[in-house]
């Protein structure tokens, strides 16, 4: 699969494969990544009708991020419109796991990217 410029030792790379393996491990149904002014992209984690904030990344990061998981599941990184959706498969721990992706643009032109976890069935 192509990597859009993104070697697997990037530092969007490891943050998003960081954020899928907490996200499992952390039983979240869901991570959102919104970025905030200039400065940073907060992550927030949900589960159980509760969220906390996970971490702030570097805003200048963000974009990188999107890009990897646009890439990760197939779909061309450069493409913006008002809303995407993929998916990602991974496995974890020897369990596959299923990870549903909306991209959804907001009125500033920036991309607002949303992880919603599911596991799958073992094969």
């Amino acid at each position: 699969m192509p990597n859009f410029g993104l070697t697997e030792d990037a530092p969007a790379a490891k943050l998003c494969e960081g954020l899928l393996a907490h996200g499992v491990r952390e039983g979240y149904e869901r991570i959102d990544l919104v970025p905030h002014a200039k400065a940073a992209c907060i992550i927030r984690g949900y589960r159980k009708g509760s969220s906390r904030e996970i971490m702030q990344c570097p805003r200048k990061l963000y974009p990188d991020v999107v890009s990897w998981v646009k890439g990760k599941a197939g779909l061309d990184p450069d493409k913006r419109v008002p809303l995407q959706e993929g998916t990602l498969r991974f496995q974890l721990d020897g369990v596959r796991h299923e990870v549903r992706f909306t991209m959804r643009m907001a009125g500033s032109g920036v991309e607002h990217l949303l992880l919603q976890f599911a596991p799958e069935a073992a094969a």
